[in-house]
């Protein structure tokens, strides 16, 4: 019935994944979804939240849990807050990963909802939380942003693309993710870099983008890999990242 053990940063809070017990899990039809345990460590009150996939400490700043939901049923992402896979033009792999995720403030109980959420990401401070929205038709995708102390929610991109790889640079206020975009040329998408630094300092945080098709001398039947995690250098002038050959559709090769 036990599964993953978390204290929070500030080791005020136990949260711990609750599974389904056998007899639960051989009753006849849908078997339960686990939940979460939150437990104060200094009042010694539990608190159970139903139907909870996976959860995530805010770090430092431990104020807040984030509660990722289950999918919906037929669609939406699986698995806990990981990036997603290499995504294709069409089929299975093009449905919406998002799910719902539940911002739990821990000293007050208050609940807030964040739809179509494929991965999330806290900053090591905690104060700020980056999401992938991912949802039907694409509609709304993008990368946002929420400084957990003001409650001011900033879209940093939107497009018709999907997002994967979402990761903050180490002890800055740097972050990237990986966008991938159809092309009619190529079976597989077309993927590129987006970045950004001086995010959270006041002012106007500076993007990068790494676009393949942009770049001059870069390979025309090569991409950026979504395989591989791309990551920032410790002074942050530069970025790492890996390519791979991209399929031309044939009628695209005839002309």
């Amino acid at each position: 019935r036990g599964g993953t053990v978390v204290f929070s940063d500030d080791s005020r809070w136990l949260a711990f994944a609750i599974t389904p017990t056998k007899e639960e899990a051989d009753r006849p039809g849908t078997p339960p979804n686990g939940k979460v345990g939150l437990l104060n460590l200094r009042s010694g009150e539990m608190t159970e939240v139903d139907e909870v996939q996976s959860f995530t400490f805010s770090g430092e700043d431990a104020g807040w849990i984030a509660l990722r939901r289950y999918p919906a049923s037929g669609g939406g992402a699986a698995g806990s807050n990981g990036p997603a896979g290499p995504r294709g033009g069409s089929g299975e792999n093009d449905r919406p990963r998002g799910v719902d995720v539940v911002l739990h403030e821990l000293d007050t109980g208050v609940r807030l909802n964040l739809g179509n959420v494929s991965e999330y990401r806290f900053d090591e401070s905690g104060r700020y939380l980056a999401w992938v929205v991912d949802a039907q038709g694409k509609a709304g995708n993008g990368i946002q942003l929420r400084d957990m102390s003001t409650g001011v929610v900033q879209v940093l991109e939107s497009d018709e693309a999907r997002y994967s790889r979402l990761a903050w640079a180490d002890d800055e206020m740097a972050l990237l993710a990986i966008k991938a975009v159809d092309h009619d040329d190529f079976e597989d998408p077309l993927h590129s870099i987006v970045a950004w630094t001086g995010l959270g300092d006041g002012g106007q945080a500076d993007k990068v983008v790494i676009d393949p098709r942009e770049e001059e001398g870069f390979p025309s039947d090569m991409t950026i890999s979504p395989n591989r995690p791309p990551s920032w250098s410790d002074g942050l002038d530069a970025i790492f990242f890996g390519i791979h050959e991209v399929e031309v559709k044939e009628e695209a090769g005839e002309d």
